[in-house]
């Protein structure tokens, strides 16, 4: 094995890539070591590469630290978010901010489609990102804005500002735009049953409401 050589990383994909390749080399080096226990040449190697460990791990410790206080900086009144719940991460907007939030900053989010909030630490939160496969003619659920729940919807246009045109079904084919973060793609793409247990939903909510 040749010598060993410090990488040099600096973002958090960056820094898991270098400390994943760390650890193949260790796993290598020890793979030696049961062949030739005394070798001083590759002891020498496995003392490096266990100490490069160490400190890109606190590389990336310190590195997430960064990242989570660039992405509180987004986390404003009225911004999407992506947040954990229950093992799944839901769309919510940020609906406020406690004013006395201190290193565990905390906000009240209002999921997308719902009326109830949640209070959610900084550390469950994530910025939401826009989906890139939206096209014409997929078909989706979307907020109906005048119910304010997932109905099912096919796109009809997909725009250059964040938002999409779609036609909702069971609805005399009303066509409204809706921003991104108020869509969403089945579980099962395509799945009717799904589609129907939402357009269920909806109707429910419209015949109740009328």
């Amino acid at each position: 094995m040749s010598g060993f050589t410090e990488k040099a990383a600096e973002t958090v994909p960056e820094l898991n890539a270098t400390l994943a390749t760390y650890r193949g080399q260790l796993k290598q080096v020890e793979g030696l070591l049961e062949t030739d226990h005394g070798n001083d040449e590759i002891l020498k190697i496995r003392s490096d590469v266990l100490k490069a460990i160490s400190l890109t791990e606190q590389k990336l410790v310190e590195a997430r630290a960064v990242e989570a206080k660039e992405r509180v900086k987004s986390y404003v009144v009225g911004a999407y978010v992506v947040v954990s719940k229950d093992d799944k991460w839901i769309t919510c907007s940020i609906t406020d901010v406690p004013k006395d939030n201190n290193d565990e900053k905390t906000y009240i989010v209002t999921p997308v489609g719902q009326t109830d909030t949640l209070l959610t630490a900084a550390a469950d939160m994530r910025p939401w990102r826009p989906p890139t496969h939206v096209k014409k003619g997929d078909y989706i659920e979307a907020i109906l804005p005048t119910m304010g729940c997932f109905h099912p919807a096919k796109i009809d246009a997909v725009t250059s500002t964040g938002t999409v045109w779609v036609i909702f079904k069971n609805t005399n084919n009303n066509i409204e735009e809706v921003p991104l973060p108020h869509i969403r793609y089945p579980k099962k793409k395509g799945s009717a049953a799904h589609l129907k247990k939402t357009r269920d939903v909806c109707h429910l909510l419209i015949v109740c409401v009328f």
